[in-house]
């Protein structure tokens, strides 16, 4: 093991982490380590004995799930693995965000979370749905909770066809629209460019 690329490998590990919001950044780089190292280990591992098969369908560490939903997503909006990569992150059976929304508009800040929280749905869950009482929590939790407006803002504006159905507080969870996977997708490209 060559130290000296040991210690540039952790170096940068720890300029990414520093990138990701800071409820993040410590199970980002033990992600990234984690990955490192057994990248080093791997390559230091003597080949597989002959006649055994190697596992099939293992996504690599840093991938997100294979789901219909989020092929579905791209293929009618353009968004690419990439870009969905740069925003949310799949590991250990949780789905994390790298990027968020950050909007000075309460009522922006509240549609683009009921899109975030499809997208981590479909990473999930494998539906491109929103659950009201989720996106009430994540607004309060952001500083997009206008209690007098709240539920208000699901009957107009944005909200209005983003959702096959309109959504009601302690309502059932709706699916995306056609139109909301679009907006969705600005969502996405709104976020990174940021």
């Amino acid at each position: 093991m060559n130290y000296a690329d040991l210690k540039k490998g952790i170096l940068d590990i720890a300029a990414v982490a520093d990138a990701v919001p800071e409820k993040f950044k410590d199970r980002c780089f033990e992600l990234l380590l984690s990955h490192m190292l057994g990248e080093l280990v791997g390559r230091e591992q003597k080949p597989p004995v002959p006649g055994t098969k190697p596992a099939k369908n293992v996504p690599p560490a840093d991938s997100l799930p294979s789901r219909t939903s989020l092929r579905v997503l791209m293929r009618k909006t353009g968004l690419t693995e990439e870009e969905l990569q740069q925003v949310i992150m799949f590991a250990d059976g949780e789905a994390h965000f790298l990027k968020e929304p950050n909007t000075r508009q309460v009522t922006l800040g509240q549609f683009q979370w009921a899109l975030m929280l499809a997208l981590k749905n479909a990473v999930l869950n494998d539906a491109l749905t929103t659950d009201p009482e989720a996106l009430r929590s994540i607004c309060q939790e952001k500083g997009y909770y206008d209690q007098a407006n709240f539920s208000a803002n699901f009957k107009r504006g944005k909200f209005i066809g983003a959702f096959a159905k309109q959504l009601s507080p302690q309502g059932e969870p709706q699916k995306l629209s056609p139109s909301g996977m679009d907006a969705l997708a600005d969502t996405v490209r709104s976020v990174l460019s940021k």
